[in-house]
């Protein structure tokens, strides 16, 4: 029983061992009352690896001397999935919305990142847990995660009195011990896309001087290719839209560059970076992949 409970104390899988090792005692105690864990599941909610921005002030416009601003230059903002728990994780617990007190077991959060067609090397597949509430990390830049991405917070709890988290109407019985499971998933559609090259276009390569999308010709042909595919699929042209997003990954591909321009001028030797620390390209070419396979541009749609 030792060796069980330092394991509960280390993972949720820990727990249920646990909680399953001594239910049968708690059962004759509580004369037949409900000490089965009641799971609640919310509805997976999407996240983007960017989103629409704009500048708050015409600092951020482009300049056009003599005629004044001319735009605002910032249409588009990194993603972020931000969790903010509350006081005991009580904004990720039911029973505390309800006005039930609970005692608060574990968290745990699992990141998994999925096994790729292709840059997987660039992005493999893996599996980030972490566990216990101070450990968990509640800020996630979203530019560079690939869609497909899932991050899926449990949090295990009690309360001293029989909790029903679904009402009498609903099929749970009231019961002492409750998970909290809360999914997030990366998606990507012609938008975000958009959106990333717009932000490559704003983000330094490092300390060159140039944005990660340094060429301003590429940079254009890219927006409009993603717009036209956009307006193709929209108006049921999809084979027009999927051969569009086949010219995007060739045009990624072409001006993919390992390592800084050797100056800043806006055309030599500039490309799509394409770095370790910067796969700009490579995440261009996933979310482009991902779009067209769920669209069926590539193959027959189901």
């Amino acid at each position: 029983m030792a060796m069980i409970r330092q394991k509960a104390a280390t993972t949720i899988t820990g727990l249920l061992v646990l909680i399953s090792a001594i239910s049968p005692s708690w059962c004759s105690r509580s004369q037949g009352r409900n000490v089965s864990v009641i799971t609640t599941m919310t509805t997976t909610q999407t996240v983007y690896a960017a989103t629409p921005g704009k500048s708050l002030s015409e600092r951020h416009y482009h300049f056009a001397g003599y005629a004044g601003s001319a735009g605002d230059i910032i249409t588009a903002a990194p993603g972020v999935l931000a969790i903010i728990p509350g006081n005991r994780w009580s904004n990720f617990i039911k029973a505390a919305n309800d006005g039930y007190s609970y005692n608060l077991k574990n968290v745990l959060l699992t990141k998994r990142t999925p096994e790729l067609p292709q840059c997987g090397d660039v992005f493999p597949p893996k599996t980030i847990t972490q566990h216990g509430s101070l450990c968990i990390r509640l800020f996630w830049p979203l530019l560079y995660e690939v869609p497909g991405t899932t991050w899926e917070l449990q949090i295990l709890y009690g309360t001293p009195v029989p909790y029903d988290n679904d009402g009498p109407e609903g099929p749970n019985k009231p019961s002492y011990v409750h998970l909290e499971k809360w999914i997030w998933k990366l998606e990507a559609n012609f938008d975000t896309l958009i959106g990333m090259v717009e932000l490559f276009h704003y983000l330094p390569m490092g300390k060159s001087e140039v944005p990660l999308i340094s060429n301003d010709n590429v940079y254009a042909e890219l927006i409009r290719i993603l717009n036209d595919a956009k307006n193709f699929y929209a108006s049921g042209n999809p084979i027009a839209a999927g051969n569009l997003m086949a010219d995007f990954e060739f045009l990624v591909s072409d001006y993919w560059i390992d390592k800084p321009p050797v100056n800043q001028k806006p055309t030599a030797n500039t490309g799509i970076a394409g770095t370790e620390c910067e796969p700009a390209a490579c995440a261009l070419m996933v979310h482009a992949a991902h779009i067209a396979n769920k669209l069926g541009l590539w193959t027959p749609a189901k």
